[in-house]
């Protein structure tokens, strides 16, 4: 999920954390320990930031547009809302890196 880096704090384990730079425009944060993905921090993209939803704990305000990868999904996962499938990265991949609420 693509979230405002500014409603986001890591809580603790800092230490565990590396980065590197993936693309000029894409910095990947990881654990030291287990290499599990974490933070994706985009540096042109002013206060956005990446996040497996699987790594977050907590309350947060849910805004969804899409699904995506759906192709690769697990068969027998079924998606039952009406929100448009891609079952690919979407050929317009600057939807995938916004916010739209407010």
């Amino acid at each position: 999920m693509v979230i405002k880096a500014d409603g986001y704090k890591i809580i603790q384990g800092q230490e565990y954390l590396a980065q590197y730079q993936a693309t000029a425009n894409v910095i990947k944060t990881f654990c030291k320990n287990c290499g599990s993905s974490l933070a994706t921090i985009y540096p042109l993209r002013d206060n956005l930031l990446g996040l497996p939803i699987a790594g977050c704990e907590g309350e947060f305000d849910q805004y969804q547009e899409f699904h995506i990868f759906t192709g690769s999904k697990a068969k027998w996962w079924k998606i039952t809302d009406s929100f448009p499938q891609y079952e690919t990265m979407p050929d317009d991949k600057q939807i995938v890196h916004c916010i739209n609420a407010d």
